[in-house]
């Protein structure tokens, strides 16, 4: 009966030289791209704003006509007009064509509506101070926007990452922040010494659903995540700001992404996080891992364990992303030069991960029939112990103790003969006479009553009844 060669792992754990945060850091910032999504990443403000335009990024247009809130899905809704039209009881078409008012409260950071001015879009098409302005006035919004004189853009809020300009406060917020910071009061949240310090370093950027903020994380979080993102980034699916804000949002007060604990991260705070988010999470520290291991000079072919987080495998040919979890462990393998060997194969070829398992399966069947003849030592192979081995692979069984289809046992006679053909192309079999290699006839054919064969209770449970 066969045994998995490759075992699951609940993390990447490779032993590597000690190395200093600041070391860490720097290789970081060598190695990220600085022309990364150009037109959504703001690295001065740490924020993203997703081009709805974009097909890497999932954020589409609500199909509200003049909303200019981002809809989760293509031709859909955000989350304001989807509950106005459930609760209209109108079918698509029809909201569409009903008009309504709609609160104006814009999230982008766009510029007033009174020419030359500076100030960021607040409410009516014009920003903080000319809508206060406005206010006072007996005039339409169209003749004040004609009469005004344009203002000059103030610094922005003191809240990290925040690129909105300041109202006319001494609290240097902007009027989000602002109003926040006054209900935080009102309701005693905050406290009453150093009560603006510590609401400003406690706050985070206001963002669409759209965009994400890295501000307000660590330094090396910060450099973690972007360089894990770019990384991701060059693969699918598209890249889906909601769940880089999630994520972002779990990682305050953490000191590395990469030694983050994924449970106290996905799972923890009261937040059940879906598949698609753990499984981001495991990406991230999977490129980080993999830069780690590019830092610290680690070999991650070392031994005879490797992580396949870090081998940069693909699952197969029809799956062609990258395998993420588990181990090879090549210890299965128990005649040395053959472990070698394999070894050897697997580092030069770089094969998909189901051809690696299929290729250890082999290469174990082949060692144990080696190893129970007594032909450990390489010089004493021929002919004969090769069809030993290829009679050992036409037992090969499932874990249920069914035979593997006849196929699929001749695919595994193919991948040792590959390691082997590799090992004698390359020098390492040197000891190893070439009478020891698969021939025109050995090869595995279905018998007739084979499926039957399969079904048949093993003699173990037999015995036992």
């Amino acid at each position: 009966m066969s045994t998995p060669a490759l075992r699951r792992a609940t993390g990447l754990a490779v032993v590597a030289p000690a190395t200093s945060d600041d070391a860490w850091l720097e290789w970081l910032v060598g190695h990220i791209d600085l022309q990364w999504r150009v037109a959504e990443w703001d690295p001065s403000l740490w924020l993203f704003t997703g081009d709805l335009t974009n097909t890497r990024t999932a954020a589409w247009p609500c199909r509200t006509k003049g909303c200019p809130t981002p809809a989760h899905r293509l031709d859909g809704r955000c989350y304001t007009c989807g509950r106005e039209r459930a609760a209209s009881n109108l079918s698509d078409e029809g909201f569409d064509l009903q008009p309504r008012r709609r609160l104006d409260r814009p999230m982008s950071s766009d510029p007033c509506a009174v020419p030359g001015c500076e100030g960021d879009y607040s409410c009516r098409g014009l920003c903080h101070r000319h809508e206060r302005s406005w206010r006072h006035t007996n005039m339409s919004v169209a003749d004040f926007i004609a009469r005004a004189r344009p203002l000059t853009r103030r610094q922005l809020c003191a809240v990290a990452g925040c690129g909105r300009e300041r109202i006319s406060s001494p609290r240097r917020l902007c009027a989000f922040h602002n109003a926040r910071f006054q209900r935080a009061q009102l309701s005693g949240i905050a406290p009453p010494l150093d009560a603006l310090a510590r609401f400003i370093e406690g706050e985070r950027p206001r963002t669409a659903s759209n965009q994400f903020s890295m501000a307000g994380l660590s330094v090396l979080v910060r450099h973690e995540l972007l360089y894990g993102l770019q990384q991701r980034d060059k693969m699918p699916p598209p890249l889906d700001p909601r769940q880089i804000w999630r994520i972002a949002r779990r990682l305050a007060g953490a000191k590395s992404l990469r030694l983050a604990d994924a449970e106290a991260i996905c799972e923890s705070g009261g937040i059940q996080y879906n598949s698609v988010i753990r499984g981001m999470f495991r990406d991230l520290q999977r490129h980080l891992q993999r830069a780690w291991v590019a830092h610290t000079g680690t070999d991650p072919y070392a031994g005879d364990v490797w992580e396949v987080g870090l081998l940069d495998l693909q699952l197969n040919g029809s799956r062609r992303w990258a395998a993420r979890l588990g181990v090879v462990d090549f210890a299965a393998i128990k005649l040395p030069w053959l472990r070698e060997v394999a070894k050897d194969w697997a580092r030069t070829t770089h094969p998909y991960l189901q051809k690696l398992r299929e290729v250890l399966m082999a290469c174990r069947a082949a060692s144990s029939v080696l190893i129970a003849s007594g032909h450990e030592d390489p010089v004493t192979l021929g002919a004969g112990e090769f069809a030993s081995v290829v009679q050992a692979i036409s037992a090969e069984r499932r874990a249920d103790a069914t035979l593997y289809s006849a196929a699929h046992r001749n695919l595994l006679l193919c991948r040792l003969h590959e390691v082997i053909e590799h090992g004698r192309l390359n020098g390492l079999m040197g000891e190893v006479p070439g009478s020891f290699g698969r021939g025109k006839t050995h090869r595995i054919t279905k018998q007739t009553n084979e499926d039957e064969i399969g079904k048949a209770l093993p003699d173990v449970v037999i015995s036992h009844s």
